[in-house]
Formats: C-alpha cells, structure tokens, sequence
C-alpha cells in the first residue's frame, strides 16, 4: 500500500502518536526502520501536503529527546526532506507549523544537527514561515521554538538568526500573540 497516500499519511501519523512521550517506543520505531518508512513517504508524496504535515510530525516525535534518533534522522536526509515539505507547501500554516517543530526537535541538544539545519536553510526557512504566518499563533509557536533550539549553544547560529531579523520576528510574535502564553 506504498501507492496510497491516505496510508502513508495515517502510518506517519500512527507512528508519531506512539512515538510521542515514549522513548522505548522511539528506539523500537527506528529499529523496525520507522524513519525510513517515513522519509520514503514524504519523498514519494511530496505533492501532498497531508503527507508532509504528518511526516514532520512524525520526525519531531521520533527526534524528541532521541541523539540516536536525530542523528539517523539528519543522516538519512531529514532535515532536508522536511525543508523541501515547507518550500513546496509555503500555503499550508500546518506543514509550516511541523516543520518548524521537527527542525525544533532535530536541533534539541544536537550541536552537529544545529550546524547542519543552518548550512541546508533551516534558518531561513523558519524565518520565511513566521514571516508567512505571523497572524497563525501555532506556526509562531512553534517558529519561536526552533530559533530558540537552533540558537542554543551556537554562537554562529545566534549571529545569523539575528542577520536575518529573528530578534524582530520573535518580538513580532510575541507582540501579536500577546494573549498567548504559549507564545
């Protein structure tokens, strides 16, 4: 059932519901080759933005407080899979939103995924979406999020966040979704 994007959409959004708040199940996920099934999905269905969103969910989950997960992810060309869903669905705030979550959880404590996330865009990207979604308090949400585990520990990161207008893009944010606490 490779040919049917419904499945490949309901299967990376299974395997992100399992996967969430359970390390024994990320490390089960991978072994059974989780990441893998999920990167063939998003680079067959790249046209489908269903697939994307629930792909980069489901590449956050399997990243979130994984290394060995977010190294196989970054290895095995996830984060630039999860780069090219947000360049091909710019019109979709849900692909912006988990993207910038999966490069969130890619970068969490992961100085090797920060460099690499900065060298293929990732910055720019996150930017672009906030920029894209500033009244969409989720895409900002989580947009914040990223800059801000992108930026940890990485002088050369924070410097070019800042270049590229993310101190005004997060005050923006924050200005804008002032009732929000989560923002």
């Amino acid at each position: 059932h490779g040919s049917s994007a419904d499945v490949q959409r309901y299967g990376c959004w299974a395997l992100a519901r399992f996967a969430c708040g359970n390390a024994d199940n990320r490390v089960v996920i991978a072994a059974e080759g989780g990441i893998t099934a999920v990167l063939k999905a998003m680079e067959e269905y790249v046209s489908t933005a269903d697939v994307q969103l629930r792909g980069c969910f489901a590449l956050g989950d399997l990243a979130a407080g994984s290394a060995g997960n977010q190294a196989t992810i970054a290895e095995k060309g996830g984060v630039e899979a999860v780069l090219m869903a947000m360049d091909v669905h710019g019109s979709s705030a849900d692909v912006q939103r988990y993207g910038c979550w999966a490069l969130a959880r890619f970068a969490c404590g992961n100085a090797d995924n920060r460099v690499v996330i900065a060298a293929e865009g990732g910055i720019t990207a996150v930017l672009k979406a906030m920029e894209e979604y500033v009244s969409t308090a989720d895409v900002q949400l989580r947009g914040c999020f990223a800059l801000g585990d992108l930026a940890a520990g990485s002088a050369g990161n924070q410097a070019t966040i800042a270049e590229k207008g993310g101190v005004e893009a997060v005050l923006m944010a924050m200005d804008v979704h002032g009732s929000s606490a989560d923002v």
